[in-house]
């Protein structure tokens, strides 16, 4: 089971905070929401901390979506490109 909660940050950007498990009912509504903020051409935050297992398409997806968001703190079991992974990437939120 997940759970996915979004936090708006200001009309730019869009932390979406993803805990539990991502199987593929879970991954097909993390793609939903992901697509639709990048469509609205807001900056996505996905926030992986709590985040406890991963399917082997939420890994592939995950693999895909980091060139086009910043993924926080993901899973040390996922083995994904440095350059995307940056850990408390809030900082760059720019709240004005």
């Amino acid at each position: 089971m997940i759970r996915v909660t979004e936090t708006l940050q200001c009309k730019r950007g869009v932390v979406i905070h993803v805990d539990g498990d991502l199987d593929r009912e879970g991954l097909a509504l993390l793609e939903g929401i992901c697509h639709r903020h990048l469509k609205d051409k807001r900056q996505v935050f996905l926030e992986l901390e709590r985040l406890m297992e991963v399917c082997r398409e939420g890994v592939d997806f995950l693999r895909q979506i980091q060139t086009k968001v910043v993924l926080i703190d993901p899973p040390s079991y996922i083995q994904l490109e440095e350059p995307a992974c940056k850990a408390k990437e809030r900082e760059r939120i720019d709240p004005q």
